[in-house]
């Protein structure tokens, strides 16, 4: 089954709740507030058998990798999250976003044995779950989280971050969007730094590129596999399906400048990725 580019950025840009098991990294920025024991490095949760606790294993202070899709969720600031989002596209202002109530890190069920949903679009979410500071302005009581699949090699990973990364990486696609070069035919290296401004490790995003400064583009083929393979894990268990393969030839791409309008652009104080 063949799938045109536009469907695949279609498919790739709807939204879902990802229930696909895909590796999970973060940056490692200490057990609490203060950062005690932060090591400023890309980690991975893993589930110990022997403890049955979730411990981090260091993966890497450097990666590269493609960027594959771009994904955002809302998540409960609490120290036990009451609710939580659906991985949704960023760029789609009128979207109407899953929320998802949790218990005890659970999904809540109603008494026919379905999971409890409401939806909403980004900015009711924004103003119905922000509380009005002294000067006037909101604080969200979630953490704005931004979700990337990336290719590294044959597998796929999910790397999420927020805070100064959440603005370093919307830095960065604007840069990307220059080259001219889809932002998944380029290779890009992902690499943690200690931010003075906030005394936390966030994010670097940069291109690669050769020794003449020219940006490694990788190969088509393979790329398209691993998107093809992160729309099925999207869709698994979403109402929206797989477009029906084009028996059509490819239709050219359309150049166009990224809207980040939709995008949350206030800044609220971190709460750790344990």
């Amino acid at each position: 089954m063949e799938y045109n580019d536009q469907q695949l950025d279609k498919l790739l840009g709807t939204e879902s709740i990802s229930f696909a098991k895909y590796r999970t990294l973060s940056v490692d920025n200490g057990s609490d507030l203060a950062g005690t024991g932060a090591t400023g490095v890309f980690v991975e949760k893993a589930f110990n058998d022997t403890t049955k606790t979730i411990e981090k294993k260091e993966f890497a202070k450097t990666f590269q990798g493609v960027i594959l899709s771009t994904k955002a969720q809302l998540v409960d600031k609490g120290k036990k999250p009451t609710w939580r989002t659906e991985e949704f596209d960023i760029y789609d202002k009128d979207y109407q976003i899953a929320i998802y109530p949790l218990l005890d890190g659970k999904f809540v069920k109603d008494s026919s044995g379905e999971i409890k949903v409401s939806h909403a679009t980004y900015q009711e979410i924004k103003r119905s779950r922000s509380v009005v500071q002294p000067n006037g302005t909101l604080q969200s009581t979630y953490n704005y989280m931004i979700v990337l699949y990336v290719g590294i090699g044959e597998e796929i990973i999910k790397l999420k971050f927020k805070g100064t990364a959440r603005g370093n990486y919307f830095d960065y696609s604007k840069a990307v969007n220059k080259t001219r070069i889809k932002i998944y035919n380029l290779m890009t290296e992902f690499s943690t730094f200690l931010d003075k401004e906030t005394a936390k490790y966030t994010i670097g995003f940069r291109i690669v590129k050769d020794e003449n400064g020219i940006p490694v583009e990788v190969d088509y083929d393979s790329v398209r596999n691993l998107r093809i393979d992160v729309a099925k894990g999207l869709t698994q268990f979403s109402h929206k399906q797989l477009p029906a393969p084009s028996s059509d030839q490819d239709e050219p791409e359309v150049e166009y400048e990224p809207d980040y309008s939709n995008v949350v652009q206030d800044e609220i104080a971190d709460v750790p990725v344990n």
